[in-house]
C-alpha cells in the first residue's frame, strides 16, 4: 500500500505511526522507498498492536505532489476489507521543517482489501498415445471472479487459452507446460504439468495375400515397435473378431476373400490399425472321362476339358 505525500516542501524529518487490523493483515515493513528518502528511512513493527512506525531524518527535502514515500508491505491473513489509520496520540506523528518546527499536516485514511487467493488444480503429468485427442482443462478451486489462463509451452511460446486441446497429439508436444491463472482481482497462481506422448505400436502385415483354394495360410504380424507386449485383434470381412497372435487359414476357401483389419494394442493401451487384402484364387476345374473302354491295339486320345 503506497504512503503518499503532497506539499512535501522543505521537510527535514518525520515520524509516522499507522494502525492496521492485525486480524486481517500482518505488516512486513516497507518496500520501494523514494530514492531521496531510502538511505535514512527506518521502520519499527509492533505486530501485537497492529502498528508500524516509519522514521526519517535528513537534509531538507522537497518532493512533487502525490509522491510515494514508500510502499507498506502487508501479508494477508484472511480475505476482507479494512483501513490503515494514523495513530492519533500526541507525539506519534509529525513532520518537521529545518528549524525543528512542526508542520501542519492533514492526515488521510488508507484502505486495504484482501482478496482470497486464486487456486486451481491440474494433474502433474498426463500421458497420451500418439494420434489421440488431448484435452487438459484446469479446475478452479478458489478465485475472485472469472479466471483467464496463460500457457507457456515447452518450445517457449505462450498462448492465452482456457484449456489445452489437440485433435491428434504427436511426440513434438512432449515436455513441461506452465499455466498462469489470473482472476479479475489480478490475483494469480502458477502450476506446472508434464505431457508425455507415447509412440503407437508399429506392426507390419502383408498388404495383399494371394492364395489358392485349399492352401494353408498363416499371417503373423511383425512387431517393429511397441510399449511392452502387444495384443492382436483381428476383424474379418464379416466383422467377426478374434484375439490371436497370428491369423490362420487351415484350408482357405474362395468365400474367405476380403479385407481383414488388425488392431494392435500394447501394454500402454496405445494402438495401431493395419489392413490386409486376402485374395483366394479358384483352383482349375478340368474334366476327363471317368472310364474309357478300348480294344487292344486301338488309338485312344484323352483330352481334358477345361471347365475353369
Amino acid at each position: 500500500m503506497p504512503l503518499k505525500v503532497t506539499n512535501f516542501t522543505d521537510v527535514s524529518a518525520f515520524k509516522a505511526n499507522l494502525l492496521y487490523n492485525n486480524n486481517l493483515v500482518h505488516c512486513q515493513g516497507y518496500a520501494n522507498a523514494h530514492p531521496q528518502i531510502n538511505d535514512s528511512l527506518s521502520a519499527i513493527l509492533y505486530p501485537a498492536e497492529g502498528r508500524v512506525e516509519l522514521n526519517w531524518h535528513s537534509v531538507p527535502l522537497t518532493l512533487p505532489a502525490q509522491s510515494t514515500i514508500a510502499d507498506l508491505v502487508f501479508e494477508p491473513l484472511t480475505p476482507g476489507t479494512g483501513t490503515v489509520d494514523w495513530y492519533g496520540q500526541a507525539g506519534y506523528n509529525y513532520f518537521l521543517n529545518p528549524t525543528g518546527d512542526s508542520l501542519q499536516v492533514n492526515y488521510q485514511l488508507g484502505n486495504v482489501k484482501i482478496y482470497q487467493e486464486v487456486s486451481f488444480s491440474i494433474e502433474p503429468k498426463y500421458e497420451f498415445c500418439e494420434g489421440e485427442e488431448a484435452l487438459i482443462a484446469p479446475s478452479i478451486i478458489t478465485s475472485n471472479g472469472p479466471v483467464s489462463y496463460l500457457w507457456a509451452f515447452p518450445q517457449g511460446d505462450t498462448h492465452q487459452i482456457q484449456y489445452y486441446q489437440i485433435d491428434s497429439i504427436t511426440e513434438s508436444q512432449n515436455g513441461s507446460y506452465t499455466i498462469l491463472a489470473i482472476d479479475t482481482a489480478a490475483c494469480r497462481s502458477v502450476e506446472e504439468m508434464e505431457v508425455e506422448v507415447l509412440r503407437s505400436p508399429e506392426v507390419e502385415i502383408p498388404v495383399l495375400t494371394t492364395a489358392c483354394e485349399g492352401d494353408y495360410i498363416e499371417i503373423e504380424p511383425e512387431n517393429h515397435f511397441s510399449n511392452g507386449n502387444v495384443q492382436y485383434q483381428w476383424v474379418s470381412p464379416w466383422q467377426d473378431t478374434v484375439l490371436l497372435p497370428a491369423y490362420i487359414f487351415e484350408s482357405i476357401t474362395e468365400n474367405q476373400s476380403g479385407t481383414y483389419v488388425l488392431i494392435a494394442t500394447d501394454t500402454a493401451s496405445c494402438r495401431s490399425v493395419e489392413e490386409m487384402e486376402v485374395e483366394v484364387l479358384r483352383n482349375p476345374e478340368v474334366e476327363i472321362p471317368i472310364l474309357t473302354t478300348a480294344c487292344e491295339g486301338d488309338y485312344i486320345e484323352l483330352k481334358p476339358e477345361n471347365l475353369f
